[in-house]
Parts: C-alpha cells; structure tokens; sequence
C-alpha cells in the first residue's frame, strides 16, 4: 500500500532516503531540460577595478567630510544672519510695498508737501536671544543704546515679554542717516569680533522702508492743506482729506510660493503711487496774506481775522487764510498755546475740541450775518428781475417803520434823498428797506439769496463746509426782509459771499470754487484737468456793470474811501454786522474789494470778528487791512495802476472823519464812518415781542418822534 510505502521509508536509514529521494527526483525531472541545468558563469573582477572603487569612495568621503566641516563652521559663525535673511526673504516674499503718497503743489509747481523715506526700526528678539551665553543679546542692546539712545531696561522688557517673536516694530520714521549709523555699528563691530575669535554679535536688528509726510513751509496753509497720518494712508482736514483717495495711492505686494519643481517662484503687484495736486493756491500771495493777518493780530489783535482770494473770472482760491494756525509737521503739538503746566492740567476731551478749532477752517465752516456786504446782492437781485431801474430815488429819514417797529439806519438823523447807487454808496439800512418791501418783495429776494449761493454748499473742494441759515419765503416776514435787505438776520460763510461777488464781478457767471486745478501722475502727465465748473448764470451783464460801477462809486466818494490805492481803479464795499446778544457792541467788520474796478482780475474779501477796539464797528480797520494786502499783492501779480499819480498825491491818511451821528447803537454802523461825533441820546431798545431773530435796532412805534433829520442836503443824494 502506498501509505505503507510512505511510511516505511520514513523508517529506512537516512543515507537511504537520501538516496531513494534523488532517484525519485532524477525520474521525474529527468527528461526536463532547464536553465538551472546550465553551470554559471563567473565574470572575473580586476583588481585594478577595485582599486578605482576604494578611490572613489574615500574621495567622496572626504569632500562630503569637508563639507559637513564647512557648513558646521558656518553655522556657528553666520548662522543666524543667514537664518535671518531666509525668514526675511520668507517674509519679503509676501511683504506689503509702500505706496507713496502724492505731493501737493500750488499753481506754480512750488511743492507745499511731499514725502521723505524714512526707515522702521525692526526687533527680532528669537536671532537676538539665540547666541549662546547672551553672546547676541547683550551686544546688540549695547549697539542700540550707544547708537539711538534706546532705554536698555525698556528693550530687555520686550526680549522677555517676546522671546519667541521674529517681528517687534520698536521705533518708526527713522531717517536715512540713523540706519547708515547703526549698520555701520553693526557691521565695524561683528568684523572686530570675528578677528577676535569673540562670539558676540549685533544680530537680530533690520529696517523696513516707510514714507513720511514732510511740510516744508510749517505752517503756510495749513488750514487749505491739511495733514496726513503717520503712515501717510489717512488724509486730515483740507486738501488731504478731500483728495485722500487720490493722494494715498494703492500698496502693492510681492507674493511668493513653490512651483512643482520646488523652486521659489514670486509675482510682484507694483504699488500704485499717489496722483500729485496741482492746486490753485499761490504760496507767494498766501504767505503776503498770512503775514499781514499775522501783523494785525501783533499789532490790534481780534477774536479772529480772515481773508480771502480769488480770480472771479473762474473762482480759483489763490489764497485763504484766518488768524488760527498751526505747524502741519506737528499738528497735534499744543506747546505754542499752552505752558507745560496748562496741558497737564487738561483734558483728553479739552485737548481734542482745542485741536479740532484749531484745525477748522473757519473761511468755510464758520457763518456770521454778513452785513452790509450783501447790500449789492440785494440791488442785484432789484435791478436783474427790473424790479429797480436804477435811477430811483430813496428818501432816508433815519430809520423805516416795518411790522410795528423802527428799524433804524446807522445814521439816524437820515441821509437824505439817494438814488440806488448812492444808497451803496452811503450804505443806508433805510434806503435798502424801501426797495426790498415796495420793489423786490419776499419772492424775489428769497429765489436770489439761493441763485446767489447763500444758505448752501457752494461745492469748494474741501471738507467741512457749513451751510448757514436762510429764511424762506413763506414764513418771512415783514421785519425779516427788511433787515435781510442790508445784511443782518441770515447766516452765510465767507466762501459763499466770495463765490456770490465773484458771480457779480464777472458778468453773472456762479463757478464752483476751486482749490484744485490739475491732477498729475508720479511723471508730471496729466491725468485729470480739474476746469472751471460753470454752475449756473446769476444775472446778466448788465446788472454786472451796473454793481460793478457803484462799487467804484463807494471806494470813489463813499464808504471805501480809506482802501484806496493811488492810481487803482477799485470797486469795494463795506459791511458792518453786530453780534448776539444784541447791545453788547460785538461787531464782525468786512471789506470786499476788486481791481481794476469795471474789468476785475483780483478779488479779495477780508474780515475782523471783534478787533481789540474800543468801538469794534469802526471800519477803518479792514479797510486799511485790506489795503496794505493789495498793495503787496498787487505788483506780485503784475496789475499796474491805469490812471496817474499825482506827485502830490499821497495815499488817503488815517484820520477819522466827521460823524453827523452820534454814538449809535442803533441799525447797522455806517462800516465806521463818522465816529467822532459828540454823544446824544441814543433810540431805546425794545424787544420784539415776535422775538424776531433780527439784526438790531428796533425802536416801538409809540408815538415816539424820530430824530432830527440833518444827515445830508436833502435831494442831493450825498451820504
């Protein structure tokens, strides 16, 4: 049996089986013929192979051994600064680039602010802390306090607060000279050390760029320019505000990453740089302006003083100005008005509303009642519509009856009879009340004050301009129009008068008023010509040339005298407005002025709130103010006299001319004509019981006489 078989030669003697096993194998594979049946080959290795094996090996062996000795060599002396530059590369790869701000010019391309780089001074407190034995630490706090004079308790404060950081923005802006200084340590220092066979270095300190906003005049135009933040991103206030879009420009950036390969691949975004303003400003005229405000306040001083010019042609600011001024490269320094003691004791809230008044440029977002100013507007608005001819006649007895009351004219012993000019010319309150209620009425009045601008943005391109207050039509009433016909009872801004005369002046033509001309990229082309922007037509150029003649009349035999300048023909007129509350004598004083008179190149409108005086309803001081301005700026800007001077001719001096009226506190002062008059009693002042918010000066209608009418030769129309 096969079992038995199998099982009996497990038994046999293993020589046997052994034996049995290879038989047994031999017939079965027997007629099989395989590779295995074939002897092998053996290839011979030459030994003078494996002699060039064994040199192969030991030289690669030795320059990987002289490898690994050099890097570890390396690593001990350059190791962080390479460290450094591969995680600064790292950060680089995907760092923000600056954008720099654009500049801001005036007309003339004189640069009234620019940019200067400037470096941040960078802390990498892990590099710093990574020497051994405080090797890295103590020598680069020592190069920071030798160099900046840094405090070293302040610096290992952040070290300890941040001892696993790689970014610490410890000091900006600063400038270029500063870093040459420290890396100049840096670098003599590590050199000294390495021949030293010292470990200690000044590592774990780099820079990154930035730019700073620099204002190389100060203060001149501080108020139209404004300033930026620290990083130049923000603009405040004036020109840097409104155009901060422009201005700031886009950051770029450079990205980094690996490609398949694993090399490092970067795509740069190049910043986009801010457009340059060319703007309509004449740093010349500005700083004429600012000098002669700055004189007044030295000399007289006032609760504010403030200025204003133009080319009414196309109502370009070529110059703004008010008594508040500040240093734009350091906005916030409160030193110039304050002692040491005075700002400790303040506020943070007391600080903040000192600074935005400061900031405010009151040109714009102040309002005041205007005055007598706004006279010629309301002829203008007359004779447009034809509701005056011109050639009427006023008879001014000293004040006007209007909705129970006695409003008076400064001059209450009347002016006489006046026609419509010589009304301007006098500035009579009771004239200008006649033709508002029996000429103009409320309808046109009121659709003038808008056509002109007033009560409204005029649209100036610069940030926080203020509306005032107008009455409308359906709730005005009688005693409204009439002290609105001469300036008192609404509230205007200085550029809304400035725009509206400018509309007068240049044959009825209202311009947005601007403050910039031109926008220009970073190579001077131009990306955008900011024109003249025509709003609407006012009144035509007949009316022009009739305010425009009566002007003349008023600097010629009226009010204006005193801001004439030889050999000028000058168109101007006065204003007086009182202050609430109403008979505490607080007087805002203004003088608007053109030249030449019927074909205007200049405009200039100048003001006083409350001069240091003993009568601040005195004229004399804002013309002569205005006067001293003009005669600087007037041959800056090549406008020669157009008629002879008289070798005798002498300009007008500063005497006080005869008053036919008293101390009057009553209607509008006639813009500080006549002050020396003896006193006489005064009209008693009554309050309405309607309350009207209206200027001044109302007497009951009780039967009580009016005075004394001897103010002129009645008929002859001469103030």
């Amino acid at each position: 049996m096969m079992w038995r078989q199998t099982n009996w030669a497990w038994f046999t003697p293993a020589r046997t089986r052994l034996c049995i096993t290879r038989n047994q194998r031999g017939s079965m594979y027997g007629r099989m013929k395989t590779s295995r049946n074939k002897p092998k080959r053996k290839i011979p290795f030459a030994k003078y192979m494996q002699r060039k094996l064994a040199f192969v090996f030991f030289t690669v062996a030795l320059a990987l051994f002289a490898l690994g000795f050099v890097l570890v060599g390396i690593a001990k002396e350059d190791g962080e600064d390479y460290k450094r530059i591969v995680l600064s590369q790292q950060s680089y790869d995907s760092r923000v680039i600056m954008a720099s701000r654009g500049e801001i010019w005036d007309r003339n391309g004189t640069r009234l602010a620019m940019n200067e780089k400037v470096y941040n001074l960078i802390l990498d407190p892990k590099v710093m802390l990574s020497g051994e034995e405080k090797n890295y630490r103590d020598a680069t706090l020592d190069a920071l306090v030798s160099v900046f004079g840094y405090d070293r308790a302040e610096l290992e404060d952040i070290l300890e607060e941040k001892p696993e950081s790689s970014y610490v923005r410890y000091a900006r802006q600063l400038s270029g000279e500063q870093k040459e200084a420290f890396l100049s340590y840096q670098e003599e220092f590590n050199d000294r050390m390495k021949k030293e066979k010292s470990k200690a270095r000044v590592k774990g300190v780099w820079f990154e760029d930035e730019y700073k906003r620099i204002y190389p005049y100060n203060n001149l135009a501080c108020e139209l320019i404004g300033f930026s933040s620290g990083d130049g991103t923000q603009g405040n206030w004036g020109m840097e505000q409104y155009y901060n879009d422009e201005l700031a420009g886009t950051n770029g950036r450079e990205y980094g990453y690996l490609n398949d390969d694993s090399n490092l691949e970067r795509v740069t975004v190049k910043p986009q740089n801010g457009y340059t303003l060319v703007s309509t400003i004449d740093a010349t005229a500005q700083q004429i302006v600012e000098e002669h405000i700055a004189n007044f306040n030295a000399t007289i001083g006032a609760k504010n003083v403030a200025c204003i010019v133009m080319k009414p042609n196309t109502a370009e600011v070529l110059a703004m100005a008010a008594s508040d001024s500040f240093n734009l490269n350091q906005p916030a320094d409160l030193t110039p008005y304050f002692s040491e003691d005075q700002i400790a004791a303040m506020t943070q809230e007391e600080k903040t509303e000192f600074l935005n008044n400061l900031w405010r440029n009151f040109c714009i977002s102040d309002t005041y009642e205007p005055g007598s100013t706004a006279k010629s507007l309301t002829i203008a608005a007359g004779i447009e519509e034809a509701r005056l001819k011109g050639n009427e006649s006023f008879l001014c007895d000293g004040y006007e009856e209007v909705g129970g009351y006695k409003i008076g004219c400064h001059n209450t012993r009347g002016h006489g009879w006046l026609t419509v000019t010589q009304a301007l010319m006098s500035s009579c309150n009771d004239a200008l009340m006649q033709m508002a209620r029996d000429y103009i009425k409320p309808d046109v009045f009121c659709r003038y004050q808008k056509i002109f601008g007033l009560g409204q943005s005029t649209g100036i391109d610069l940030p926080g301009e203020a509306e005032g207050i107008l009455h409308a039509e359906e709730t005005m009433g009688s005693t409204d129009l009439a002290t609105n016909s001469f300036g008192q009872n609404f509230n205007v801004t200085m550029i809304q008068m400035a725009a509206a005369y400018c509309s007068l002046l240049n044959g009825g033509y209202y311009y947005e008023p601007r403050m910039v001309k031109q926008i220009l990229d970073e190579d001077g082309n131009v990306v955008k010509n900011l024109d003249p922007v025509l709003v609407r037509r006012t009144i035509s150029e007949h009316t022009s040339e009739f305010i425009k003649e009566a002007l003349f009349q008023v600097v010629e035999g009226g009010t204006g005298q005193k801001a004439a300048i030889p050999g000028y023909e000058m168109g101007g007129k006065t204003g007086t407005g009182e202050k609430y509350p109403r008979g505490d004598e607080k007087y805002i004083i203004s003088f608007v002025a053109c030249i030449p008179a019927h074909n205007p190149e200049l405009f200039i409108y100048t003001l006083i709130d409350e001069p240091n005086i003993p009568k601040q309803s005195e004229s004399k001081y804002v013309t002569d103010l205005c006067r001293d301005i003009l005669v600087d700026l007037l041959p800056y800007f090549n406008i020669y006299p157009t008629r002879e001077i008289p070798a005798e001719e002498q300009p007008p001096e500063e005497t006080q001319p005869e008053d036919n009226n008293p101390d009057n506190p009553d209607g509008e002062n006639p813009d500080g004509e006549n002050p020396e008059e003896p006193e006489t009693n005064p009209i008693t002042i009554i309050d309405s019981e309607e309350n009207y918010d209206n200027s001044v000066f109302y007497d009951e209608v009780s039967g009580n006489q009016a005075p004394e009418d001897n103010g002129g030769d009645s008929g002859s129309g001469q103030p």
